[in-house]
């Protein structure tokens, strides 16, 4: 294991400073998107669900709009 980590910074530090640049922005959008994916967005859906079971049950009771 130490092995693929000594060759993984051995291969990084041979990249020039734009590419270190190019890479680290994209590993901080995999990480915020991982992250959003995983983490916030089910907190987000688990927090919305009783609101939402509210909203639907009295939509259903009143008629729905019509567009002209």
């Amino acid at each position: 294991m130490k092995q693929k980590w000594q060759l993984l910074v051995t291969k990084i530090d041979a990249l020039s400073l734009r590419e270190r640049g190019i890479m680290l922005v994209v590993v901080s959008l995999a990480i915020a998107y991982l992250m959003s994916t995983l983490v916030i967005e089910p907190q987000f859906i688990k927090q919305k669900k009783p609101w939402l079971k509210k909203s639907s049950a009295s939509n259903s009771k009143s008629a729905p709009y019509r567009w002209k």
